[in-house]
């Protein structure tokens, strides 16, 4: 498959090859209801949505895709790919508050300069409904994909490899949402990358839960199993977070060889999968746990392994990885099969930039997983942010990527896209993608330590608002895991911490205990008091749609007093 160009070239050539009859398994509600897509099936389906695209859209025109997750979805991906159409994926609203949706549909479509938005059925029904009357809805066309004839399927153009197939929006997490101009190209070598890095064969199979519409659900749930040929079944977000246990079923059931998520997922299934449905689990067939998006921490895996252990789940399955949008996605993954390296830090050196390994055991270190190696033809070069200058070994930086799989920049933002995907060395060596992200490189393997525009810089000192966010969730069983967002503020000139988290609804009645804890635990762990203490009920922190937090936007409604509930501001 590596002779391909384009990922037309892909679909056909998986449709008339042996593995045709695998596919895409959507599990619609968890007990026994599915709709199956086969690659064959999936060719044709493409071919008349992308015949009736072709006839309404000009090449190269932008399209927002508002689908709930599902094979429809799938197919229309798949269409605009064989019309030349720029598929723009955006995440659909919540049935439950469909306003917060909206506002970002709108944000993708402006940003697109989209003229058209794609759907089927009942939801884009839905959207339009709700839309009626916007300014910003008015001259876009809508198209119902449902409709789709056969007559329309001939009238599909030459594709090239460097043609953009998607623009990919990130998930946001420390700045507004930008468009990554992703082309076929860095669809052919990312699909290498995550083949050569996961040792992926047609033999292998997955699950993922993950938003379809972002870069981890999309590239690993639906762009990689076709790519592969091997079996691929999928669950919504909303599936995964009502009933987590839903997705090891998946994998008992149909013995399945891969899947995962952010750090937080595992914490989750650890938390809400009981010993009831443990012992109707067999994941004996699960070799490869993946591991991303987010940082990657021991306590979690090890908590994960020892709740699955009975269950047939071995630790060598752990496989953490990391990626970025702007990456297409992949950058490193760690060996398969090999439990993952750790190294305990000293935390005072750390906040000065240095690595500095220290026992366990010992008051002031911290835990870090490695996420592996990059593979051959991608390079990972750890920098100095200010001054461009290689950071000698031993040392954090920023992490500088360059590679094929790297895409073509920020869609209609080439300031962003100079500034982030074409840094330069001091040495003068140009074409490096800034990640944002900060690390170090040990023996080869990267380490990631936090954000660079999320750190938190008090006194002298770099705090990670990834670790503060940890010492919050574990100070008090109030703390909802995953739900916090650490960030610092400016009050009479000096930089001060704040601490926003959700809790149980019942612990607002009370809030005085939760605050003490999160006070105590703060400042033993980092050596450093909230200035404020912030506590939200439930859903009501920032988050991206895989879960992340959104810290730049948390401190800019806190600054504008829109957060909420119990801020207090210790004496």
């Amino acid at each position: 498959m590596s002779g391909s160009m384009t990922f037309v070239d892909v679909l056909r050539r998986r449709a008339e090859s042996r593995e045709g009859e695998k596919g895409y398994t959507f599990l619609v509600d968890g007990e026994g209801l599915e709709e199956r897509l086969n690659y064959a099936e999936l060719a044709v389906r493409a071919r008349l949505i992308g015949g009736r695209l072709a006839a309404r859209i000009p090449r190269g025109v932008r399209a927002v895709l508002v689908f709930d997750p599902g094979l429809a979805y799938i197919a229309t991906l798949f269409g605009c790919l064989q019309a030349g159409i720029v598929a723009v994926p955006a995440y659909p609203p919540n049935p439950l508050r469909p306003e917060a949706g909206l506002d970002q549909i709108e944000r993708v479509t402006a940003s697109a300069k989209a003229r058209f938005i794609l759907g089927s059925g009942e939801l884009l029904g839905r959207l339009h409904n709700l839309l009626r009357g916007a300014p910003w809805v008015q001259g876009l066309g809508w198209i119902d994909v449902s409709a789709a004839d056969a007559d329309q399927a001939n009238c599909l153009p030459e594709v090239s490899e460097d043609d953009i197939a998607i623009i990919q929006y990130t998930s946001g997490s420390t700045s507004e949402p930008k468009g990554v101009m992703v082309t076929h190209r860095n669809l052919i070598q990312n699909a290498e990358f995550i083949r050569a890095g996961f040792a992926l064969t047609e033999n292998a199979s997955g699950v993922s839960w993950l938003p379809p519409h972002h870069d981890m659900g999309l590239m690993g749930g639906i762009i990689q199993p076709l790519f592969m040929g091997m079996n691929m079944v999928l669950l919504s977000p909303q599936l995964f977070a009502r009933r987590p246990a839903t997705f090891l079923e998946a994998i008992s059931r149909f013995q399945l060889t891969g899947g995962g998520g952010p750090n937080f997922a595992y914490d989750m299934l650890t938390r809400r999968v009981g010993e009831a449905a443990k012992a109707q689990l067999d994941l004996s067939s699960w070799n490869l746990a993946f591991c991303g998006a987010e940082p990657v921490r021991a306590a979690t895996l090890d908590a994960f392994a020892d709740a699955f252990a009975g269950c047939g789940f071995r630790r060598e399955a752990f496989l953490p990885c990391y990626g970025l949008a702007e990456a297409t996605l992949l950058v490193t993954a760690s060996e398969f099969t090999r439990e993952p390296r750790r190294l305990t830090l000293d935390d005072g050196a750390l906040e000065k930039g240095f690595v500095v390994p220290a026992d366990p055991c010992l008051p002031g270190t911290r835990a870090f997983v490695s996420c592996g190696r990059a593979p051959a033809g991608m390079r990972v070069t750890i920098v100095d942010p200010g001054t461009g200058q290689v950071q000698p070994k031993g040392r954090t930086g920023e992490i500088w990527v360059k590679g094929p799989n790297v895409a073509a920049g920020y869609w209609d933002a080439p300031l962003a896209t100079a500034a982030s995907f074409n840094a330069q060395l001091d040495d003068g060596q140009s074409g490096f993608l800034r990640t944002g992200d900060l690390g170090f490189i040990d023996q080869g393997e990267l380490f990631i330590t936090g954000r660079f525009k999320d750190l938190i810089i008090i006194r002298g000192r770099n705090l990670h608002p990834q670790d503060i966010e940890s010492t919050v969730e574990n100070a008090h069983s109030a703390v909802r895991p995953g739900r916090s967002a650490a960030f610092s503020v400016e009050v009479e000139g000096d930089e001060r911490l704040v601490v926003v988290f959700e809790v149980g609804r019942r612990a607002l009645l009370d809030p005085a205990p939760v605050r003490e804890a999160v006070r105590r635990a703060v400042a033993g762990a980092h050596s450093i008091v909230p200035h404020e203490i912030v506590l939200l009920e439930p859903a009501r922190l920032p988050r991206t749609s895989s879960g992340k937090p959104r810290r730049v936007l948390t401190r800019q409604r806190f600054l504008a007093g829109r957060l909420g509930l119990d801020v207090e501001t210790p004496e």
